[in-house]
């Protein structure tokens, strides 16, 4: 969860999601995403004029709401994982 450790640039987020298997597709649609996570509130975004070679980059981290939205969905996703695992000890044993 790299937006939970905190402030990050776009670019770092594409490669965290890739080092997750969960890459493979157009970088755009993870910087979509962080518009609409901030419009929602749930991610705060500045511009990175300082940390850059470049030109500068814009910073995305969680805010408040954005870590209380996260807390659900990894409670949610346990709660699926747990009921996969339940799924697959009954396949096993043929049921």
């Amino acid at each position: 969860m790299r937006l939970r450790g905190g402030p990050s640039h776009g670019y770092s987020l594409v490669a965290s999601l890739e080092e997750l298997d969960l890459g493979g597709f157009d970088p755009s649609v993870v910087y979509r995403l962080l518009r609409d996570l901030e419009e929602e509130g749930w991610v705060w975004s500045t511009w990175d004029e300082q940390d850059t070679q470049g030109p500068p980059r814009r910073v995305y981290a969680l805010t408040d709401s954005g870590e209380d939205a996260l807390g659900r969905w990894m409670e949610e996703l346990e709660a699926s994982r747990a009921r996969i695992m339940k799924l697959l000890s009954e396949y096993e044993k043929g049921g």
